[in-house]
């Protein structure tokens, strides 16, 4: 009798302390899960990279980035944004432009005297009181986050910390995702995101979510030469939350509060080159930033299946 006593407390202990890879119990929903963990944790990196498929530089930052993000799994999210004049469509060539594009390259400061592409911002940091970054920054102006692509990160070389200084940094808030369900046939997405605040944020907070896709065929010129099979990844292809995100309030964002968001998205079949669109290469993000639409504050990536 002692033995099954002793078992039943056991299998009682474990159940209730059992935790997933995302999130903590949720006490308040029979045993559910939360998406975002009530542990407080560091930043997660978005990098935001500005290219174009006619840009001979631009697949030297798309190979550097992946080189971060491979250094750091789970806490680097790449989102390649199309724009520019090297992006602008010309005949024969593919037009992976958005709307969103032009925006953000002009937030970040392309555009700006002595800048080009590729260039990409480090979770829209500016930077200002990190002397050994501000050699990378492109664009003159306390206000821009624009870096070159040697300022992202390096793991040779420890004068160009952009991204090591953020992964550095505690999060205030904790950031979860999950896809709830996909339609095959209709293509429509039911996405669940959840924030969870470690910190108030008094002023409010943005949050974004970006349907990226990998895996795209495509011309680029490379280093001179024109690679007509070249694998575009990590393309930016919609903001589901518009140009600058979902705001949160600043009642919303206050320390120990969860924030819960649920987004129904039908993906295009085709791109703008009557190109298919393939699900299986295709990846949620959800960050969220401030309500100035610099400092991305944390965020979290998922495949749609």
């Amino acid at each position: 009798m002692k033995k099954l006593i002793l078992l039943a407390t056991f299998i009682s202990l474990a159940f209730f302390s059992c935790k997933d890879k995302e999130g903590d119990l949720n006490p308040n929903d029979s045993g559910t899960q939360n998406l975002a963990s009530s542990t407080p944790e560091n930043r997660t990196v978005v990098l935001e990279e500005y290219t174009g498929v006619r840009c001979t530089y631009c697949p030297d930052g798309h190979r550097r980035a992946q080189s971060f993000a491979d250094a750091h799994p789970g806490k680097v999210i790449l989102i390649n944004v199309h724009t520019g004049n090297y992006a602008t469509p010309s005949p024969g060539w593919p037009d992976f432009t958005t709307n969103y594009g032009a925006a953000l390259a002009t937030k970040s400061g392309m555009g700006q005297p002595g800048t080009g592409y590729p260039g990409g911002s480090v979770s829209r940091n500016t930077f200002a009181s990190e002397p050994t970054v501000t050699s990378y920054k492109m664009a003159a102006g306390a206000q821009y986050t624009l870096l070159n692509r040697g300022g992202w990160w390096n793991s040779t070389n420890s004068t160009s910390p952009a991204g090591d200084i953020i992964l550095a940094k505690p999060a205030p808030v904790n950031v979860g995702i999950k896809v709830k369900s996909y339609n095959e046939a209709t293509r429509e997405v039911k996405l669940m995101v959840e924030l969870y605040f470690t910190e108030t944020v008094s002023d409010g907070a943005l949050l974004n979510v970006a349907l990226l896709e990998s895996e795209v065929k495509g011309k680029q010129i490379d280093a001179g030469v024109t690679n007509a099979n070249y694998m575009h990844k990590h393309m930016l292809r919609d903001l589901l939350t518009g140009q600058w995100g979902e705001s949160i309030s600043a009642a919303e964002c206050v320390k120990g509060n969860r924030v819960k968001k649920e987004y129904t998205y039908v993906i295009a079949a085709k791109d703008k080159n009557s190109v298919d669109i393939n699900v299986a290469n295709c990846d949620f993000a959800a960050y969220v930033s401030s309500n100035t639409n610099n400092d991305i504050y944390n965020g979290k990536e998922i495949s749609v299946k």
